[in-house]
């Protein structure tokens, strides 16, 4: 390098250096213009900006970042609030968390997103609520039977926050004069289902038939997504309620029994329904559906479990998958004993032992 060059180098050097330190002290100046409130509000809208483009991570860490550094601020709730959303909505199901995160919201009356937040508070109890049942399984007696009452507990706080939350919804649903574009009937028939759910798992079948019974004359609530979830529920209630027949007539609806969630277990209870009524050869057909169709579940369920893409990589549906795969649910192994009584009743011994057999097999 010669001197010219050596030169020219030092000259750019102290000019990249003035650069930067007039671009620092421009920055610095800026920085100092921002108040606070106006860094708060920053922050506060680039979280929102996260969780409405579903970047929930990024959502977390802002939320966090938000309420460590403004404790105080008069939006900390609606923080409060982003942050608890972004754990139920996307991959990390931190109900805990959640919980925690949403009672000092749920003390706000006039907070703007209070429907929302009930319904959120119920989501988070029902998952605690089903981490504990699963805990249970397997553990020694004392130890299970404390972990389901648990369950139970937060399934009945779920269920209270649902039946609160459908309340909120009807009345902004109302509000808007039953607009079909508005989002809230959908979400008014998304609680009515929850909360049925909860009823049905607390034993309250009759209030649950209550819960879902609207989908039946309220054509609104018939429109949406949901209507087929509402017509499981009434057939649950109604079997449980000793309404073979209606509950025949409701599950019946749900044929060809695909839905992901229930389309298994709808089957089984309309089995059930047409074996109280005396129909052998329908409930025969049902049983032997269940069981085929459990035997399809399982090779999906493989295939899914090694692209978890394929499932969104959602927890819940993860270790529902995995649970199938590692013993059937209790109505697959139901359907495999009725459907060795069926057998046994029409004098077909051999057939029943063979069904009875099957049955060991899916639970030694």
């Amino acid at each position: 390098m010669n001197v010219a060059q050596l030169t020219s180098l030092r000259l750019l050097s102290r000019l990249l250096a003035l650069a930067l330190a007039l671009a620092w002290i421009s920055c610095s100046e800026m920085v100092a213009q921002v108040s606070p409130e106006q860094q708060a509000q920053m922050l506060l809208e680039s979280a929102h900006r996260a969780l409405n483009e579903k970047q929930y991570e990024a959502a977390i860490a802002r939320y966090r970042e938000f309420l460590q550094k403004f404790p105080n601020h008069p939006q900390a709730n609606l923080a409060r609030y982003g942050w608890a959303v972004a754990l139920l909505e996307g991959p990390s199901r931190d109900y805990k968390t959640a919980v925690e995160l949403l009672n000092p919201v749920l003390g706000q009356a006039d907070f703007p997103f209070r429907p929302f937040a009930v319904y959120y508070a119920g989501w988070a109890q029902r998952g605690l609520g089903w981490q504990a049942l699963r805990e249970s399984y397997g553990k020694p007696p004392d130890q299970s039977a404390h972990l389901q009452r648990e369950a139970q507990a937060r399934f009945e706080q779920a269920a209270k926050h649902f039946e609160s939350a459908v309340g909120a919804f009807a009345q902004r649903f109302a509000q808007a004069e039953k607009d079909p574009q508005a989002p809230w009937r959908d979400w008014l028939a998304r609680a009515r289902c929850d909360w049925a759910e909860m009823l049905l798992h607390t034993n309250r079948p009759k209030e649950a038939l209550t819960a879902v019974e609207p989908f039946s004359h309220d054509p609104n609530l018939a429109k949406t997504p949901y209507r087929l979830a509402a017509r499981y529920y009434e057939g649950q209630a109604r079997l449980l309620l000793g309404d073979p027949a209606g509950a025949g007539k409701a599950l019946a609806e749900l044929a060809p029994f695909t839905h992901p969630d229930f389309g298994l277990h709808a089957r089984y209870l309309l089995a059930r329904a047409h074996q109280e009524l005396g129909d052998r050869a329908e409930a025969a057909l049902h049983y032997d559906q269940v069981l085929s169709g459990y035997q399809t579940f399982r090779e999906q369920a493989t295939k899914m479990l090694q692209n978890p893409a394929s499932f969104g990589n959602d927890p819940e549906q993860r270790a529902r998958l995995e649970s199938w795969l590692k013993q059937p649910p209790e109505f697959v192994q139901r359907a495999a004993l009725y459907r060795a009584v069926l057998f046994y009743e029409e004098e077909q011994f051999h057939e029943c032992a063979t069904r009875l057999e099957l049955l060991l097999k899916l639970n030694p």
